[in-house]
């Protein structure tokens, strides 16, 4: 686990900084909220969760001894779900549970771990530690009326921007094949958090079956369609008759897509160097594996899938640069963007445009 550093720069904030599934955030509490502030992504809205809706929050510690506070988030509708924020140390998980405790309406718990730790004489009557520990490192905040001004007030804190249950489910990893889909689908962000510690094999098996999906799809389309307008197609018209042919077709799909996919990869990681990101191969090739998933869903959509399946796959890889690796925001819709691009014109001169004739 990397050495926490407690200076939140983004908003002139010392705050503590807390592991949620494979992502960091800052850890903000004030009377009535408690927020998760992406470090990634300071500039993004943080998630927001009044006390109202938490329960069950107790002090814990996981596999590797590591200390954590366990909390159950209360969703509309009656979902709920167990969240398990890992701390640096475990004054620092000690002194943020009795804040939680001490600023909520009531005990968050069934037994008071804020008596029992032994931080109670530590914070005042609101709440809010003596010492104030947003004074230490802090960069811009002295006073708790300070934090206050900047925090309390911000439009970013209301309840519409709680995280939802289904994006907290798709950013905790052990996702099903199923599950996977559709995270990329709604949540692709989320999704690409949770897979972000996936094995290469993962993806590669992934990305053959969306491929395999693209190519049995659309050649049986092709082949359905021209067999009805165009039944004298040398290529098209006899495949619903000739089956090796049938398969011959769906493997030269499926061998072009593979190689369009790695060219692609392979493009996206050299502008990942270009812009001075420090990604390993494996790492971003990971991402344009799962950006896949657009040929296996909307890749399927007759006629159309063919034209929006590679603009989804391109937004998908932006996606994965940016909330599953941490690229910068204009940096990872660069390296997205510039090999869509160069790919697009490759595939123009050599296919389309009839300049290159193969023999």
């Amino acid at each position: 686990m990397q050495p926490y550093d407690n200076s939140y720069t983004g908003a002139g904030l010392s705050a503590p900084k807390v592991k949620v599934g494979s992502q960091l955030y800052y850890l903000i509490s004030d009377k009535e909220n408690m927020s998760l502030q992406q470090v990634s992504s300071p500039d993004v809205t943080p998630y927001v969760y009044p006390y109202n809706v938490m329960s069950g929050i107790n002090p814990v510690e996981n596999e590797y001894y590591e200390p954590c506070i366990e909390v159950t988030i209360n969703y509309d509708g009656g979902d709920s779900a167990v969240m398990v924020m890992v701390f640096e140390s475990e004054n620092e998980r000690n002194q943020i549970l009795s804040q939680i405790q001490n600023s909520a309406a009531g005990p968050v718990s069934g037994d008071n771990y804020g008596q029992d730790i032994g931080f109670q004489d530590n914070y005042d009557s609101t709440g809010y530690h003596k010492s104030d520990p947003y004074e230490q490192n802090s960069g811009g905040f002295e006073t708790r009326d300070d934090y206050e001004s900047q925090y309390s007030g911000s439009e970013s804190y209301n309840s519409g921007d709680r995280q939802t249950f289904d994006e907290y489910k798709y950013s905790q990893g052990g996702l099903s094949l199923v599950e996977k889909i559709k995270g990329f689908l709604r949540y692709p962000g989320e999704t690409f958090e949770s897979v972000s510690s996936d094995e290469l094999m993962s993806g590669i098996i992934y990305t053959a079956l969306m491929l395999v999906l693209f190519s049995v799809v659309n050649v049986l389309f092709s082949a359905v369609i021209a067999s009805a307008l165009a039944p004298d197609n040398a290529i098209y018209g006899v495949l619903l008759n000739e089956i090796p042919e049938l398969i011959r077709l769906v493997l030269e799909y499926f061998i072009f897509g593979a190689l369009c996919i790695m060219v692609y990869g392979l493009l996206v990681f050299l502008m990942t160097k270009i812009t001075r990101q420090e990604f390993h191969l494996t790492e971003s090739l990971q991402t344009t594996f799962y950006s896949t998933t657009s040929l296996g869903t909307l890749g399927l959509i007759p006629l159309f899938g063919l034209f929006i399946a590679p603009v989804w796959m391109v937004f998908l890889q932006y996606k994965g640069l940016h909330d599953g690796l941490n690229a910068d925001k204009k940096w990872a819709l660069l390296s997205a963007i510039v090999p869509a691009l160069i790919m697009f014109f490759l595939l123009y001169y050599v296919i389309i445009s009839g300049e290159v004739v193969f023999i």
